[in-house]
């Protein structure tokens, strides 16, 4: 716990954006999310002409946690249904590299080099080199971690840039498709002009992709005890 706390203390520019950062996921996410749901047929209202500039600042806007992922694949859903695939795949694609990127600019290799001076710290660091694309994949898997926030983590671990586009790509494919399910299913619901959703089956969803990502953190980053 101290060494951790030496490592923040060391990098007060990436400790304070990682902040920034969830309480931008947190508390935008909760706004939007409901918006989502209550007022989904005002954004069908969106007319074809505004749909490439929706993706385009949704680039940005992902990257830096202003809007969810799950919110903009609910309303890709719901707006344009399964054709929405491709367009949210290059846009979170290239909000990925926008954060990874961005990340290395604030951080500027400091991350590193404390880590370095950290015994148990570079042990974990050595894991992570050793498993850098299964530690993406379980890391944009999970719900539970801020796109963003992984971004940024991922960034200034110095996990390669292509490992890092191949952990995403495969990585996001799960939770993206299950909240553009949502999307889609609340246009029809919306169509049939029932107001009742039933989320049983996205909520066991959620619960295994979380158990999934925390399998895999534990996999990769437990501390294997060599025998005496």
């Amino acid at each position: 716990m101290l060494s951790l706390l030496k490592i923040l203390n060391r990098n007060k520019a990436s400790s304070i954006y990682i902040v920034l950062l969830l309480i931008l996921s947190i508390s935008i996410s909760g706004v939007l999310g409901s918006s989502a749901y209550y007022y989904a047929e005002k954004y069908a209202e969106i007319s074809t002409q505004l749909v490439f500039a929706f993706y385009a600042l949704s680039v940005f806007s992902m990257a830096f946690g202003l809007t969810p992922t799950t919110f903009i694949s609910i309303i890709s859903g719901y707006v344009l249904a399964w054709p929405a695939v491709l367009p949210l795949v290059i846009s979170y694609m290239l909000a990925s590299l926008v954060g990874y990127f961005t990340a290395k600019m604030i951080d500027k290799g400091n991350f590193m080099q404390s880590v370095e001076g950290d015994e148990k710290l570079s042990r974990v660091y050595e894991r992570l080199q050793g498993n850098e694309l299964f530690a993406v994949f379980f890391t944009k898997i999970s719900p539970v971690i801020p796109f963003a926030v992984g971004n940024f983590l991922l960034s200034i671990g110095n996990v390669r840039v292509h490992t890092f586009l191949v952990g995403s790509l495969f990585g996001m494919l799960p939770r993206t498709l299950l909240a553009l399910w949502t999307g889609v299913q609340l246009h029809n619901l919306a169509s049939s002009g029932i107001e009742n959703f039933s989320s049983n089956w996205s909520s066991w969803m959620i619960l295994l992709l979380i158990l999934i990502s925390l399998g895999g953190f534990y996999l990769i980053f437990r501390d294997k005890k060599k025998p005496a």
